[in-house]
C-alpha cells in the first residue's frame, strides 16, 4: 500500500489542517461519488503527532492527497508542511515539497 504522510510544523493550527482534509474529502465525493469515497478512502489525522496519512493506493485517496496538498499550500503555505511518499510495508520512499 502506498501512502502520503503529511507532517506539520509546530506553528500550524491542526484545526486548519482538519478543515482542509474535510474539504479534500468533499472534493473527492464530488468527483467519485459518496459511496466510492466511503468504500475506498482511507485517511487519518493525528493531532498529537501533527500528521495526516492518506492511503493513495486507490484513485479516491490519490485525489484526496492532491486536493489536500493544494488547499494546504494556499492556506498555510508550502513551507509549513512536508509530504513523504511511504510504502506501508517498507517505510519512507521519498520526500516531496516543503
Amino acid at each position: 500500500m502506498t501512502e502520503k504522510r503529511f507532517r506539520f510544523l509546530d506553528g500550524v493550527e491542526m484545526a486548519d489542517v482538519e478543515a482542509a482534509l474535510a474539504l479534500a474529502a468533499l472534493s473527492a465525493e464530488a468527483n467519485f461519488g459518496r459511496s466510492q469515497v466511503r468504500l475506498d478512502a482511507r485517511f487519518e489525522l493525528d493531532g498529537a503527532r501533527r500528521t495526516v496519512v492518506c492511503d493513495t493506493s486507490q484513485p479516491v485517496g490519490a485525489c484526496i492527497a492532491r486536493v489536500l496538498t493544494a488547499l494546504l499550500s494556499r492556506s498555510i503555505g508550502e513551507e509549513a508542511f512536508l509530504v513523504d511518499s511511504v510504502d506501508a510495508d517498507d517505510g519512507v520512499v521519498g520526500r516531496e515539497g516543503g
